[in-house]
Parts: C-alpha cells; structure tokens; sequence
C-alpha cells in the first residue's frame, strides 16, 4: 500500500462532508436561518479532519518528500496546492465571519466557493499530485511517508480519524447522503477504523 492511497481515502470522506455542506447551505437559505450548532460541526471537521489532520500529512510529510526528490515547493503543482489549501481556509474564516454575523448570503456564497474549490482540489490531487508522487520518489520514500502516517494517527490513539469518519457517517445519514462502503476506503477502515 501507498501513503497516497491513504490520503485518497480521506479524501472520500471529505467529499461525502461536502456533499452534507451543500445541503446544509441550500437548507439554510430555504429557512432562512442559520443553524449555528449544525455549522460548527461541519467547521470541526473541516479544521480538525480535513486542515489538521488531512492536509498537515500533505503539508508536512507528502510534500516536503516530493521537494526531496526534486519538486518545487514554490511553484508547480506543490505551490498551486499550497495555495489552494490557504483559499479553503480563508472560506472557513469568511463562512465563520458570516455565521457570527447570521448573514446567510455571506454564509452561502463562502460555503460554495470551498465547496467547489475543493471538489476540485481533491480532482487534481488524487489525479495528478498523487501519481506524481508516486513516481518521484523510490518504493522506500512510500514506506516511510506509510509509517509517518500511522505514527500521526498513533499519537492520538487513531481516535481522531475514527472520530471524524463516524462524524462525516452521522451527517450524511441527517442529511440522505449516501455514505462510503467499507470496500471504497478498505486501508482506512483496516488501518485507523
């Protein structure tokens, strides 16, 4: 198994949150109002699952691995996911803004923007980045960036990833999303489930 296909996992959980994200904002606009406590689990996941967790093992292990083995950190398919990491978390600090100030719009067009930036996002790293990465780097740089991620998940008991998948499950469930089977993320559910 490949450190990328981990990552890729997540990635399909994230996209069901996104999914649930949609319906909630389009649920929102249709009432007309907000529901902050519905709002801060989706902010929970997104900054704790999908920032903290997901994207510091691209960050800080997957990325810094390619840079290794001669990609660019500062421009390239590296930087343009760094940055796009940089506009998600400037969604969630206008989507914050707009919930504090119970400004639906404000809300809306944020939560849309995120939305499909990474939709798109995940697109362009399970398609491109990821294969690169696969290819610059030897078998034994996998390994290592595998064992990295199961040392992440470690120092937290891997509760964090439990924790989250179970989230990402009770919010498709309120919202009639279909959730993953247990076949479409076999790594995580053996490794982290």
């Amino acid at each position: 198994m490949k450190a990328t296909q981990i990552l890729t996992e997540e990635h399909k959980i994230i996209l069901k949150a996104l999914d649930c994200l949609e319906k909630f904002v389009l649920e929102s606009k249709a009432q007309n109002e907000l529901d902050a406590a519905i709002a801060e689990i989706f902010f929970d996941f997104i900054e704790n699952f999908a920032d903290k967790t997901h994207h510091s093992k691209e960050e800080d292990l997957l990325f810094i691995a390619m840079n290794k083995y001669g990609l660019s950190m500062e421009m390239g398919p590296i930087a343009v996911m760094l940055e796009e990491h940089e506009q998600g978390r400037n969604c969630v600090l206008g989507m914050k803004d707009a919930l504090e100030s119970s400004n639906i719009e404000g809300f809306s067009v944020n939560a849309t923007n995120f939305i499909g930036m990474l939709r798109n996002h995940i697109y362009k790293e399970d398609n491109i980045l990821y294969p690169m990465a696969n290819n610059s780097f030897p078998e034994s740089e996998s390994t290592k960036l595998l064992n990295d991620f199961h040392e992440v998940e470690a120092l937290n008991g891997n509760i964090r990833i439990r924790n989250f998948y179970n989230l990402a499950k009770n919010l498709c469930k309120k919202y009639e999303v279909p959730f993953l089977a247990d076949s479409e993320i076999p790594n995580l559910k053996s490794e982290f489930l």
